[in-house]
């Protein structure tokens, strides 16, 4: 009834205090330069919620990064 998919890597990894906001969008100054923070991932978070899925990231510093996305399964009717 559900369909994951899931993706990972073995790189840096996240750091645990940036971990816990990942998904909050949000601007942060660096070098004098006001930029964007994470709206991309605040985007497809919102996408995949709004589909009744979940989206979960979990990383360990110098060991990689793990996303999993679940959504329902709906068999197309034609």
């Amino acid at each position: 009834s559900q369909v994951e998919v899931a993706v990972s890597d073995n790189g840096r990894g996240v750091p645990a205090a940036e971990l816990e906001t990942i998904f909050d969008p949000g601007f942060m100054e660096k070098s004098g330069r006001i930029s964007t923070r994470n709206w991309s991932l605040f985007s497809a978070r919102q996408i995949v919620l709004e589909h009744g899925g979940e989206i979960r990231i979990g990383s360990r510093e110098g060991k990689g990064t793990s996303v999993r996305i679940t959504l329902p399964y709906r068999a197309s009717v034609e």
